[in-house]
């Protein structure tokens, strides 16, 4: 038999490296393709609809609650938002935060990375995402049809992704968390957080201003025949006016507002402004300050 010099050794030792080598890829390839993960460039709300959700519902589990949930509805009246609770069973509606509701809308057009974390239903009860166990978002348009609507559930603790899934589709997938600070069914969050309103002051106005804020909602009523403590009124200058009936209670007090909107309001908007009938909590100190520093007069009626 004839004898391999030291360089044909070398190089059948390095060709059989190579074919092995070739051999390990091409058994791995397959697994490698099938363990990948999945994922797509995509939004929580379609851009091109948004301008069709006239309205949007979040709704949390809570079990402190007799129906096991709480939701709010955020409902859009021409360029405003008004609010309700299914706490008070939607009877007290209260004007949105306006800066709350766009940051909302910011995050679910926002194009993102999507991942599929799994395509069967036998996945959503670990990850959190059935119907009792989900917080759900949901955009509506006019005719009450769903726009867009998603049920978010727990989170990766180490890519600190949500799981989320859609309304369409049995696939759950997650996301980098964008979106957890506005899966919140508490009214106070999404409320307009000053005693005089935005929505009856304007932007320009509410931006100019250092205005009071208000305690939390409450979803209260004075009981008959309590006397009132004060009556405010306050005339904003254009042509808009607001009327305070206030209550004390346990060292802190119960505001009462109530507005009517400037001749340059809308329709939509005027009737959401004088169909607001909330109440909030201020306390002591936030009373005597605006007694003393704003400017507002004691009134019996408008």
């Amino acid at each position: 038999m004839r004898k391999l010099s030291a360089r044909q050794g070398i190089l059948l030792f390095y060709l059989i490296d190579a074919v092995l080598l070739l051999v390990l890829v091409i058994s791995f390839a397959p697994l490698s393709r099938k363990n990948s993960v999945r994922s797509e460039q995509t939004a929580l709300l379609n851009p091109n609809r948004a301008g069709d959700v006239s309205s949007i519902t979040i709704s949390v589990p809570d079990e402190s609650v007799a129906t096991g949930r709480t939701t709010v509805t955020l409902q859009r009246h021409g360029t405003l938002w008004s609010g309700t609770s299914s706490l008070s069973a939607d009877s007290y509606r209260w004007p949105a935060d306006a800066q709350s509701v766009a940051n909302l809308f910011t995050a679910a057009q926002k194009i993102t990375t999507v991942y599929t974390k799994a395509d069967d239903v036998s996945a959503w009860k670990p990850l959190g995402i059935e119907d009792a166990d989900a917080a759900v978002l949901s955009f509506w348009d006019e005719r009450h049809s769903i726009v867009s609507q998603l049920f978010f559930g727990g989170s990766d603790a180490l890519t600190r992704r949500i799981f989320f899934r859609t309304w369409t589709k049995t696939t759950a997938y997650e996301i980098d968390d964008s979106i957890s600070s506005y899966l919140s069914a508490d009214e106070s969050f999404w409320a307009d957080p000053f005693v005089y309103p935005q929505a009856l002051t304007g932007a320009d106005r509410a931006a100019s201003e250092s205005f009071l804020r208000r305690g939390l909602l409450l979803n209260i009523a004075p009981r008959e025949g309590l006397p009132e403590t004060n009556v405010l009124a306050r005339d904003f200058g254009n042509g808009a006016l607001a009327r305070f009936r206030i209550y004390e209670k346990d060292g802190s007090y119960v505001v009462i507002p109530s507005f009517s909107a400037g001749p340059a309001s809308g329709s939509a908007e005027r009737s959401m402004l004088e169909s607001l009938n909330y109440r909030y909590s201020i306390s002591a100190w936030t009373y005597e300050r605006w007694l003393s520093e704003e400017t507002v007069s004691k009134v019996n009626d408008y």
